[in-house]
C-alpha cells in the first residue's frame, strides 16, 4: 500500500508540458488540504509547435511509465491546445490510457466544458495567450461546440512560439484583458496552462462581475468532481468560482 499521508483523501497525477513552469505552482495552491498531487511531463522534441504538442499525445504512454508503481486516483492532462489542433487524437489517447489503467483521466479542454456545463454558461468571453493560429483554432473549438463567444481577446507579446507563453505574467494578463466585451457573457474563459491566471481572477471578477474559468482552476476542480471530492474546495470568496480555498493558499506562494 503507497504512503497516503499527505494524500489521505486522493492522490492526483497532472501531466503539464515539458517546459510549463506554471502548472506545478497554481496546482499547489487550487488542491485542498489532503490532497496529493504527483506530476510528470508531456513531451516533445520537434521546434514547430503543433507537431510538438501532437507529440505530447504520442508520447503520453511514456509520461505515464515515469510513475512507475505509483498509483494517483485520477490524472489530468494539463494541457488546452491538443484539443483544439488534435480533438479526436486526444479524446482516443486519453480515453486508452484511462481504461488501461482503470481512472478518470481528463484533459483541461474536458474540464472547461465541464465547468461551462455545471454554470449553465452558453457566452463566453475567451482569451487567449496564444498566437493567431492557435487563437482561431481555440474559438472553432469552442464555437463549434455550441458556445457562443461574445468576444475575444490575447496578449500583444510574441507568442508564436508558444514556449513564449511560460515568460507571460497575470499583471500584463489583467491588463489586455480589458479589451474583453463581457457584459453578454456568462463567463470568462481564460484557455491555456502556461499563463500565470490565478492572482488576476479577483480583480477581473470584481471589474465584470462574471465567473472566471481557466485552464487550471477547472481542471483541479473537475479532477475532485470526478473523485467525488469537491467539497473539499468549497468556494469560499465570490470570485471563485467551482472551487474554493486556493486565495488564502496563493498568498503564501
Amino acid at each position: 500500500m503507497p504512503n497516503r499521508e499527505y494524500a489521505r483523501h486522493a492522490l492526483i497525477g497532472i501531466a503539464p508540458p515539458q517546459s510549463n513552469p506554471v502548472v506545478e505552482a497554481e496546482y499547489s495552491a487550487l488542491m485542498p488540504d489532503g490532497v496529493g498531487m504527483l506530476v510528470t511531463r508531456l513531451t516533445g522534441e520537434a521546434e514547430d509547435p503543433k507537431t510538438r504538442f501532437h507529440q505530447f499525445l504520442e508520447n503520453f504512454p511514456q509520461s505515464l511509465a515515469a510513475y512507475g508503481k505509483a498509483q494517483p486516483d485520477a490524472i489530468g492532462f494539463a494541457c488546452t491546445a491538443t484539443a483544439y489542433l488534435f480533438g479526436t487524437d486526444e479524446a482516443d489517447t486519453l480515453g486508452a490510457a484511462a481504461d488501461a489503467r482503470g481512472i478518470p483521466i481528463l484533459s483541461s479542454a474536458m474540464a472547461i466544458r465541464r465547468a461551462l456545463d455545471r454554470l449553465d454558461a452558453k457566452r463566453i468571453a475567451l482569451f487567449s495567450p496564444y498566437p493567431d493560429w492557435l487563437t482561431a483554432a481555440s474559438r472553432a473549438y469552442w464555437a463549434g461546440l455550441g458556445y457562443e463567444i461574445v468576444s475575444w481577446g490575447t496578449m500583444p507579446d510574441d507568442t508564436s512560439d508558444t514556449v513564449n507563453i511560460y515568460g507571460l505574467n497575470s499583471a500584463g494578463f489583467l491588463r489586455a484583458s480589458e479589451t474583453l466585451e463581457t457584459a453578454s457573457a456568462d463567463a470568462v474563459v481564460v484557455t491555456g496552462t502556461g499563463m500565470p491566471v490565478l492572482p488576476a481572477i479577483r480583480p477581473l471578477f470584481e471589474r465584470t462581475g462574471k465567473p472566471v474559468l481557466c485552464s487550471n482552476n477547472c481542471l483541479a476542480w473537475a479532477l475532485l468532481d470526478e473523485l467525488g471530492i469537491a467539497d473539499l474546495a468549497t468556494p469560499h470568496q465570490p470570485w471563485e468560482s467551482l472551487i474554493g480555498g486556493w486565495s488564502e493558499r496563493l498568498s503564501w506562494l
